[in-house]
């Protein structure tokens, strides 16, 4: 991936945020934004994030999608949780990248180009921004707790690729493989 794709894209931003907050609220939260606003919004389990890179992958990938009339839902961001996920299916998408009764932090796909609204929207979701949680290589901890072998990414795979530091690069390509299925 170039440089270029770790900027915002036009109609995407994506941050990383944090947040106590029960999955209920937040979706209800996120339907009130999205008809409030006119912005959609899509958020992620960050722990199965591989950084911004990941979902502006997907995000790519969808737009991709729905200009070739090969989109499999009816929306860009549920199309990009597809991608996001390397899952044709939205039930198994969400089990894998999706928020949970136990996400605490989480990514937030904007699916908008005014940056000027990011963090109203955070407001109106009860989310802090904290984008260090998409990281990969922030710090141990958050390294810990995201797994590869969700992506069915396993030890044998990430030596043969050049070690750990490869894994968002890896991530990147069930990504890309969705295209193929």
């Amino acid at each position: 991936m170039s440089d270029s794709m770790s900027k915002s894209d036009p109609m995407l931003n994506v941050v990383g945020a944090k947040g106590d907050i029960t999955t209920d609220e937040l979706l209800s939260r996120i339907s009130t934004v999205t008809s409030k606003m006119q912005v959609p919004v899509q958020a992620f389990d960050a722990s199965a994030i591989f950084g911004k890179n990941h979902l502006i992958a997907a995000f790519h990938h969808a737009q991709r999608a729905f200009e070739q009339n090969r989109n499999r839902t009816r929306t860009i961001e549920v199309e990009t949780l597809l991608y996001a996920a390397g899952l044709r299916q939205i039930s198994r998408a969400l089990e894998r990248v999706g928020v949970g009764k136990n996400t605490k932090n989480y990514a937030i796909a904007i699916f908008h180009s005014d940056e000027v609204k990011i963090q109203p929207i955070l407001d109106e979701l009860g989310l802090v921004r904290d984008d260090s949680v998409l990281d990969w290589t922030s710090d141990t901890e958050l390294e810990a707790q995201k797994n590869p072998a969700v992506f069915g990414i396993g030890k044998d795979e990430i030596e043969a690729a050049g070690g750990a530091e490869k894994i968002p690069m890896l991530v990147l390509e069930r990504v890309a493989l969705l295209d193929v299925d």
